[in-house]
């Protein structure tokens, strides 16, 4: 009954790799966003320093040095922004692991301030920094000093380069927001399909967690000991209206799965034939199987699977045999259930006590 849950099952990082894709892209137009913003603002705040700029400009600063200036002041806002992004990155990973987890296996994250990690945020908020204060910086060094320092009315007035690159910022601002919200739409959308697909088992007010008792120092042989109790337990908790075990995650992908009394119950998963299981079907009882449609079919082409007789090799349905003398009859059938959202096919599950 120890099989590994991970045999029979493409390694979960390959699921998500997709998803990760896509929100990277979904950071990087953010990340632009926000650098034209930034690059607008500083257009905006130099405007209002013309004059600053003016009187040193004829006190004999460089226009060199100004631009360094403008520069640095544009770096340490986005050095800042970065260290801002770290701690929020460190403190919003558990939420990611769980929205990639899709309810799953728990899948874990560790984040910790490693030198590549620090050095590519680094980088990357000192090359967003260059990039969006370069053009405000080589843009609001060039000044007529005569009429700003005369303060004549011509030069409080933007130029017209000043104000299409004022414009350009926010075209470009608009548009990348623009895509982002249609990524977002798109996205909404694709969550309201999923939760329209039709899984053949009851989700809403399904709550779903993991016991491990070897992290408590129980022997892998007093764990059967464990599991009677605690299925009492859990079933006389107030409001509880059915619960079971499973020793495997429901989403795992493997063919066979061990359950406890009443799971078909507390999943909503209908009896097409036979029954299920009961207190009765322990180790020591002769043992019994639960089959799904799909693997009932896979397994019985063309015959009817109440009281046949297999033989089970490994973790998987392909693997399960017919024999006339096997060691494990069916007793029940119970409707296909579907716990990949995004896949097509049912699950074929062979249900052992």
């Amino acid at each position: 009954m120890s099989w590994a849950s991970g045999q029979g099952t493409s390694d979960p990082h390959d699921k998500i790799a997709s998803e990760l894709r896509i929100l990277l892209a979904a950071v990087g137009l953010v990340l632009l966003i926000a650098g034209v913003n930034l690059a607008n603002l500083l257009v905006a705040r130099a405007a209002a320093r013309r004059k600053e700029i003016a009187v040193r400009l004829s006190l004999g600063a460089s226009r060199g040095r100004l631009i360094r200036q403008l520069l640095t002041e544009s770096v340490m806002l986005a050095m800042l922004g970065g260290v801002w992004g770290l701690l929020l990155a460190q403190s919003g990973v558990g939420g990611l692991a769980t929205i990639l987890s899709y309810g799953q296996n728990p899948m874990t994250f560790e984040l910790r301030p490693e030198v590549k990690i620090l050095a590519f945020t680094a980088a990357v908020s000192l090359l967003t920094g260059l990039l969006f204060g370069l053009i405000p910086a080589l843009t609001d060094t060039r000044i007529d000093l005569t009429p700003m320092l005369k303060g004549s009315a011509g030069a409080a007035e933007s130029r017209p380069w000043r104000r299409r690159l004022a414009k350009s910022l926010m075209v470009a601002q608009v548009a990348l927001s623009l895509v982002l919200l249609l990524g977002a739409g798109l996205l909404i959308r694709s969550l309201h399909e999923l939760h329209d697909v039709e899984t053949g088992f009851e989700r809403d007010q399904l709550l779903t967690m993991w016991v491990l008792p070897a992290l408590s120092g129980y022997p892998h042989a007093q764990e059967l000991r464990l599991y009677q109790p605690l299925f009492e337990r859990l079933n006389a908790i107030p409001g509880v209206q059915s619960a079971s075990l499973s020793r495997l995650s429901l989403s795992s992908g493997l063919g066979l799965n061990f359950v406890g009394p009443r799971f078909f119950r507390t999943l909503g998963l209908g009896l097409v034939q036979g029954r299920e299981f009961s207190t009765a079907d322990t180790a020591d009882a002769p043992k019994v199987a639960v089959s799904s449609e799909s693997a009932a079919r896979k397994v019985f082409p063309n015959e009817t699977p109440i009281g046949r007789q297999l033989s089970a090799e490994g973790p998987e349905v392909h693997r399960v045999q017919p024999q006339p003398n096997g060691e494990i009859q069916i007793v029940g059938v119970v409707r296909d259930s579907k716990h990949e959202l995004r896949e097509q096919e049912w699950d074929a599950v062979v249900y052992l006590p």
